[in-house]
């Protein structure tokens, strides 16, 4: 229960600079070999929490499973996903969060740039990546749990013991539009972009969704959001063209965006 205690100390101390809230953090667990289980027969070692990393600026979401590790400075950037239960690094290239066009404008969410290859991440380069002047810009976060999206009524006899809403933790990222130079340097919250995300016990699955607030007197129109990009390292590489199907990488998405398909591969082909 150590990382539910220092969830709650997050969400009562919002005025704290970023990085003391992620000094109070407590470190990710290690399980050991003898620790780990089959999760899909015992999920039990497997608890989702948020948890300070080896940098001050660096925020760790991990079960044990899966593992997001994301930079808050200079700007909100995933740097790292890990496969726990393999020991494979997913990511190859950092992204922003993701993109919203607004009234014709497209936006990048977060992300840093700089890196000098993005065939590959090296740890080291991360320090000397910057933050995209156009980009939304981090302001802060918070951490909680999993809430009820909608009513469900419990009727399947084979899983009586089901919890509604699925024990784990959410982490909510919120960023506010670029500053301009010279004209105000305070963030202007009037228009924020809010990045959520969950992580729930005992499974290798991440949920994440976007949320728009205009505080304005003026309506605005999304466009367009892509709320997920992933750079991520290829299933094979193949230096010859024979027509033939390239497989995707390790990664099963999952979208109520999804139609004119009977099955995983075609359902998702005009949002993933």
């Amino acid at each position: 229960m150590n990382h539910c205690i220092a969830c709650f100390l997050v969400l009562m101390l919002p005025s704290l600079d970023s990085r003391e809230l992620i000094s109070d953090l407590p470190t990710e667990p290690v399980l050991s070999l003898e620790e780990r289980t089959d999760w899909l027969i015992d999920p039990s070692p497997y608890r989702a929490g948020v948890f300070r990393g080896n940098n001050a600026d660096e925020i760790i979401l991990s079960n044990g499973l899966v593992r997001r590790t994301f930079r808050i400075a200079p700007n909100l950037a995933t740097v790292a996903i890990d496969n726990l239960v393999t020991g494979e690094s997913v990511l190859r290239s950092v992204r922003p969060e993701a993109q919203v066009v607004i009234d014709g404008i497209a936006f990048d969410v977060g992300g840093l740039t700089g890196q000098p290859n993005h065939a590959f991440l090296r740890e080291q380069w991360i320090d000397d990546m910057e933050s995209d002047p156009a980009a939304f810009q981090f302001l802060r976060f918070e951490i909680g749990f999993p809430e009820e999206r909608f009513a469900w009524k419990k009727v399947r006899h084979h899983s009586p013991d089901v919890q509604w809403p699925p024990r784990g933790v959410s982490l909510r990222f919120d960023l506010v539009p670029p500053i301009k130079p010279g004209i105000d340097d305070n963030p202007d919250e009037s228009v924020m972009i809010s990045v959520h995300y969950e992580l729930y016990d005992g499974i290798p699955c991440f949920s994440k969704w976007l949320s728009v607030h205009n505080r304005t007197d003026q309506k605005i129109t999304i466009d367009r959001f892509t709320s997920e990009i992933i750079a991520a390292v290829e299933h094979t590489s193949r230096v010859e063209d024979r027509s033939v199907h390239y497989p995707t990488p390790d990664l099963l998405v999952e979208t109520d965006y999804v139609f004119s398909g009977m099955d995983p591969e075609t359902v998702t082909r005009y949002s993933v």
